[in-house]
């Protein structure tokens, strides 16, 4: 993921180079006995796609308006998943 990360020149591809990303409050990621997974980045998704274009922009301004109506209906908790970038198998 970090190739594209830094091919797309979003404001996470400062992370390329790094040996390990900062963990610290960066998302989390639950996995089963299977060997299935769901990983999120929290509030990373404009970030991820966003680039510095006006689609991009497009892109930012719309999660960020329906961000505070996802939070009103689903909660805090489960709100903050709305404009993370996800991760599943």
């Amino acid at each position: 993921h970090l190739a594209s990360l830094m091919a797309l020149g979003g404001e996470l591809a400062a992370i390329g180079g790094n040996e390990a990303p900062p963990n610290e409050g960066l998302g989390m990621q639950v996995t089963s006995r299977s060997g299935h997974g769901f990983g999120v980045l929290w509030d990373s998704a404009p970030a991820v796609h966003a680039i510095n274009s006006k689609a991009g922009t497009l892109y930012r301004e719309w999660f960020s308006s329906r961000r505070p109506k996802m939070v009103e209906k689903l909660g805090a908790k489960v709100g903050r998943i709305y404009g993370s970038h996800l991760n599943c198998t």
